[in-house]
């Protein structure tokens, strides 16, 4: 079998330099060794990937790009490691062959310092609810009035709709400069006239003066954002634990039911509805707290959030009532919980492309 490599930890053939390389401190066993491919073409495509650490060498067949590091190392400890792709079609000569890349200056093909902590990271309780803004609008912007969130350690979810059947999500952001992860996926009611989505930054970066805006556009522009601050204790963040969304067009409105991994979370619910306008009074079940809502239903579209948090693990779903008439609705539940020892964005070690 012929060996494609970067670097000159095992080096065959060097196309890059190889660079000293920081130590990578994982949390724990179950974390994750994660990498994308570059583009590649059938004749040079890798059929597999070798992750070396220590004495400790393992292949991962393609199309896997991922495997626990429990999968590699024999136990805690610290380990000297490398990647390499690799194939049988005799293309040693030809550097196009399509490599991992990595964040954090990673160099494939290079030696890399990883360690595995004794004991794994515990979940622990310590999410509450921060701040908490709605702004609805008709033009291509819609920006909430400013809070003071705090200065970092919190998590911030934003939920949206918009007018389906009339304009085109463009994107949403904030005027501290956080980077937005989607929630699942978007979801439009039955009649597809709004829709909804969700997104969150984990461990967001906050302070005084601090605004949401959602960007549309289109010919007939009505939307609104809601921001909810979810605060930790030991300022990590939140890690995303499970979400659902569902049209729901009987009363309640009820989401798919979400199964919790980890005892204490914080649990958003997200609802919409087009309906028949009027003004509305939406009230949250199963146990949730109303936080935000938009009631002028002649003007904008009814986005109402509420949360919960709980202290076991089982099954939830948000649940709303409300006094206008709601013709079609979509509804979501979103979990998140907060871990000692590390920030949530490296709760797995990561490697992807930049």
């Amino acid at each position: 079998m012929q060996r494609f490599i970067y670097g000159l930890a095992i080096g065959l053939f060097c196309w890059a330099t190889a660079s000293a390389q920081a130590p990578l401190l994982v949390s724990h066993l179950g974390a994750e060794f994660q990498w994308d491919l570059q583009p590649f073409t059938a004749e040079n495509a890798p059929e597999s990937h070798v992750l070396t650490c220590g004495s400790s060498s393992v292949t991962v067949p393609m199309p896997a790009t991922s495997i626990p590091i429990r999968d590699v190392v024999p136990g805690p400890g610290s380990y000297t490691c490398v990647i390499y792709a690799q194939n049988t079609g005799g293309r040693q000569a030809d550097p196009d062959v399509p490599f991992p890349l990595f964040q954090s200056g990673y160099v494939p093909g290079s030696p890399f310092q990883l360690a595995v902590l004794a004991e794994p990271e515990e979940p622990v309780m310590g999410l509450g609810l921060g701040q908490t803004a709605l702004a609805s609008g008709g033009g291509t912007t819609v920006t909430t009035a400013s809070v003071t969130t705090a200065s970092s350690g919190s998590g911030i979810v934003l939920s949206i709709d918009y007018y389906y059947a009339g304009s085109t999500f463009v994107s949403v952001s904030d005027s501290k400069g956080n980077t937005w992860v989607q929630i699942g996926s978007e979801i439009v009611s039955t009649y597809s006239s709004v829709a909804m989505r969700r997104y969150y930054a984990a461990n967001a970066t906050g302070g005084t003066g601090h605004t949401f805006t959602l960007t549309v556009s289109g010919g007939t522009l009505i939307s609104s954002i809601a921001m909810t601050e979810i605060t930790t204790t030991a300022g990590n963040g939140v890690t995303l634990d499970q979400s659902a969304q569902t049209q729901d067009d009987t009363t309640p409105y009820t989401s798919a039911g979400i199964t919790t991994t980890v005892a204490d979370e914080f649990l958003l619910s997200s609802w919409t509805a087009e309906g028949d306008g009027g003004t509305y009074t939406q009230t949250a079940g199963n146990s949730f707290t109303l936080l935000e809502s938009e009631t002028a239903g002649s003007d904008y579209f009814p986005l109402t959030t509420g949360y919960r948090i709980v202290s076991s693990t089982g099954t939830y779903n948000g649940s709303w009532t409300t006094t206008g008439g709601a013709a079609a609705t979509v509804v979501s539940t979103d979990s998140f919980y907060e871990v000692v020892g590390g920030s949530a964005a490296n709760s797995y070690y990561y490697m992807a492309n930049q």
